[in-house]
């Protein structure tokens, strides 16, 4: 090592060791940090607590693997195609779209169930109430 970089590496310690400042507390002695490790130990600490919320969402969603949200979407699709066939049919072909396929029946059903979860407001609920 030159002398050049021996001086450099005293002079940084040197200023480091300066720019520490002991002071004494009610506890004891006790090490004050310098202002940029301070700053850096500030965004870290945010940066960490940002990590780690992020991580407790994740942990909280369900999670749902790809095959169960493709069923999922088959479902839906379902459920409209169901909803299409007996909305633009009379009631006696819807009835029989259902009397001869009773799963159909099921997963209308279902698929309706499922809808209604998203609605801010059940239309049903508010005749009910009314009636």
């Amino acid at each position: 090592m030159s002398e050049a970089s021996s001086l450099k590496d005293k002079e940084k310690k040197k200023q480091l060791i300066q720019e520490t400042v002991y002071s004494e507390s009610k506890n004891g002695q006790t090490k004050n940090i310098p202002e940029s490790l301070n700053i850096k130990k500030k965004k870290l600490q945010e940066k960490l607590k940002t990590v780690l919320s992020q991580a407790e969402a994740k942990k909280n969603k369900p999670v749902i693997s790809l095959r169960q949200k493709m069923l999922e979407k088959l479902k839906a699709a379902r459920f409209r195609f169901l909803n299409e066939q007996i909305y633009t049919t009379d009631s006696k072909e819807a009835h029989k779209i259902f009397k001869s396929d009773p799963e159909a029946f099921r997963a209308y059903h279902e698929g309706y169930r499922q809808q209604v979860k998203t609605w801010p407001l059940n239309p049903l609920d508010v005749i009910i109430k009314k009636y």
